[in-house]
């Protein structure tokens, strides 16, 4: 991707949008021009011109693979939104919205790791995204998915077991407890050690903590890789 897309705003049309739980929706847009990503990036969406409180754009991760040539995003929408989030929620099929990038640096570069994948809640998306892409490219490696929802509210779950069924080497683990999370990690250290790569990704707070943790068991910070989600807001 070049610089330049960085600044470039890219309009993009609603195709398609869902429920697909009680406070969380995704929505998918087509591009008027070709765009370029890879697997697990995000962009900054934005209402172009529109005067919103809270500013009238967003940092959302791209939860679709660049061979699937949509972009799709997962966000939570609780009952008293941002202008932002109840615009978004309003928007028609046919309706534009503006995007930047996708740039970022959350995806896979080595592929000769094994790859552990943390998710909490809508931070599912980049991580539907990678996977995705992994299983269209047929990759051999070994990855492995701790996704933990405490209301087991598990988004994108239909097509993350598919690709989990269709490939032994891609395991999908589903938790509720935050105590079994750190002890399904604790084990999967110590197995895999550096070997592996650790993607976290999740709200602030959870990204932190699961960080420290890896650190703490001596997971090298070049091993470690986490998206600044900020698609809560």
């Amino acid at each position: 991707m070049s610089i330049l897309s960085l600044f470039k705003n890219n309009e993009i049309k609603l195709i398609d949008k869902r429920k697909e739980f009680s406070d969380k929706y995704s929505f998918s847009f087509e591009s008027k021009s070709p765009l370029s990503w890879k697997a697990g990036q995000h962009g900054l969406f934005n209402f172009k011109g529109e005067k919103l409180n809270r500013g009238n754009s967003r940092m959302y991760s791209v939860a679709s693979s660049p061979y699937e040539k949509i972009i799709t995003i997962g966000t939570k929408i609780g009952e008293n939104p941002s202008e932002f989030k109840a615009k978004l929620k309003s928007m028609e099929i046919g309706e534009s919205i503006f995007l930047r990038g996708p740039f970022g640096g959350f995806f896979i570069s080595n592929d000769n790791k094994s790859i552990a994948m943390i998710a909490g809640g809508i931070g599912i998306t980049p991580m539907r995204a990678i996977l995705k892409d992994l299983e269209y490219k047929d990759r051999k490696g070994k990855v492995k998915l701790f996704y933990i929802d405490s209301k087991r509210e598990y988004v994108f779950k239909d097509e993350l077991d598919k690709i989990s069924n269709n490939n032994p080497k891609m395991n999908i683990i589903y938790l509720k407890d935050r105590k079994d999370l750190e002890e399904n990690i604790l084990d999967y250290i110590k197995k895999h050690k550096n070997n592996s790569l650790y993607f976290i990704s999740g709200n602030p707070n959870m990204v932190k903590e699961i960080r420290i943790k890896l650190k703490d068991n001596g997971i090298k910070r070049k091993n470690i890789i986490n998206d600044r989600f900020r698609g809560y807001k």
